[in-house]
């Protein structure tokens, strides 16, 4: 009897934890040893945490998708795909962020602090430094940085300032990261004070929150004006800088915690669900073709048109209980989306690659040969972000994580 209860408080333990944090590797363990009991009280248990884990695989598989526009944008299609996938990736980050740390930032501590911060850390920095080191034959054939910009993007702080030329410095898309590293490290105080002024858990403070956040961007939109001279002060602020994405993603926030306040059940019924998905589908496509149409739309922050489609289709997919959810949910299209962002750091260099020593890459192919050719290239950089998340990615956060496991005295097998 004993052993049996303490199989069962191991497997409260997998299910407190799992409802906190469904990503990381030792709840996987914990729940894999549950998993692998046989009687009493386990596949009630068991049965409760598969209930009660939300699994967040449809806006895996959608980061795929997000990537795939940049990648369009830089083959030099001007559909504006690539600034759409940017703010894409920095509200789903603040979502996701927030759904797995709610709960760790009550209040600032050392020890939660030190480990949120190495895990993102070893989420980003590894393929960065590779990728920057990559990047070195090229950019000695088109920039002389110095010392400064150098250390500066190896630092991931190169956008924090308004110094234009260094932005797209080495790997140009590494830009995005360095905001990133600017939002991991607010996370814990914008938690600890929505838990301290709950702003996280009533209707009036979450919708202070949002009412905060919508005013702030409207402010930005109009201080910046309304046109914005490219690779001016004012573009930087406006489009690259961290001080104003950090609206992106804190509006990423704001949508886990509406989730989190309405996901009280879990007899949503398929039809309806899937109704709701083509809904929010419909919506982003209207909100883009209307951003298109638009007299110098591009000089308006883009934020205020593309943000509440994405946080709608965001907070829908979230629940995964449509049809189109169990499509994207598939593990073909998981795996596309967990090797996303290898292919979302390597493909620029990719490009620059090929055109440097075998030929134009960027253009708008206008014939069958053109088309074949870029398709081709993309199959190949799809394979390349497949051995990078293999060879760099996944490596590299174990790593970590056995570090991490180590200081606290735990081990995972």
């Amino acid at each position: 009897m004993k052993l049996v209860n303490k199989k069962y408080v191991a497997c409260k333990i997998s299910l407190a934890i799992a409802k906190r944090n469904i990503y990381n590797l030792p709840i996987k363990v914990t729940i894999k040893a549950c998993v692998h009991s046989k009687r009493g009280y386990f596949p009630k248990m068991i049965s409760q945490i598969k209930s009660k884990i939300i699994t967040l695989e449809p806006l895996t598989s959608m980061r795929f998708f997000a990537a795939a526009g940049v990648v369009f944008a830089h083959y030099g299609y001007d559909y504006n795909t690539g600034g759409i996938g940017v703010i894409f990736f920095f509200i789903l980050s603040g979502f996701i962020l927030a759904y797995n740390y709610n709960d760790n930032f009550k209040k600032i501590s050392l020890s939660p602090l030190n480990n949120f911060y190495l895990s993102r850390l070893a989420r980003i920095y590894p393929i960065h430094f590779v990728t920057f080191l990559i990047s070195i034959p090229l950019t000695a054939k088109e920039a002389n940085y110095s010392i400064t910009d150098t250390l500066s993007n190896i630092l991931l702080i190169h956008t924090w300032y308004p110094k234009i030329s260094n932005i797209f410095s080495y790997n140009g898309v590494s830009w995005t990261l360095s905001c990133e590293l600017f939002f991991y490290i607010s996370l814990p105080f914008i938690l600890y004070g929505s838990h301290r002024f709950k702003l996280s858990t009533t209707k009036r403070g979450i919708t202070f929150l949002l009412a905060l956040v919508i005013f702030s961007i409207l402010i930005t939109s109009i201080s910046i004006g309304g046109f914005i001279k490219q690779y001016s002060t004012e573009w930087w602020y406006g489009e690259t800088s961290p001080f104003s994405n950090i609206l992106n993603f804190t509006l990423g926030i704001i949508t886990c915690f509406i989730f989190r306040k309405t996901n009280k059940t879990e007899n949503i019924k398929t039809t309806y669900a899937t109704i709701f998905e083509i809904i929010a589908i419909l919506i982003f496509f209207s909100s883009y073709f209307f951003h298109r149409k638009m007299a110098n739309a591009y000089s308006w922050n883009e934020t205020i048109f593309f943000a509440p489609s994405i946080m709608f289709i965001i907070f829908v997919f979230s629940f995964n209980k449509g049809a189109i959810s169990k499509i994207l949910s598939h593990k073909k299209l998981l795996h596309l989306g967990e090797i996303s962002f290898s292919m979302y750091m390597i493909h620029q260099l990719m490009i620059r690659y090929y055109e440097l020593h075998v030929g134009p890459m960027i253009y708008i192919a206008l014939d069958i040969v053109g088309i074949i050719k870029q398709i081709a290239f993309s199959i190949i950089i799809v394979v390349a972000a497949h051995i990078s998340y293999r060879v760099i990615e996944m490596p590299s956060r174990l790593f970590i994580k056995n570090i991490s496991s180590r200081k606290k005295g735990t081990k995972y097998n």
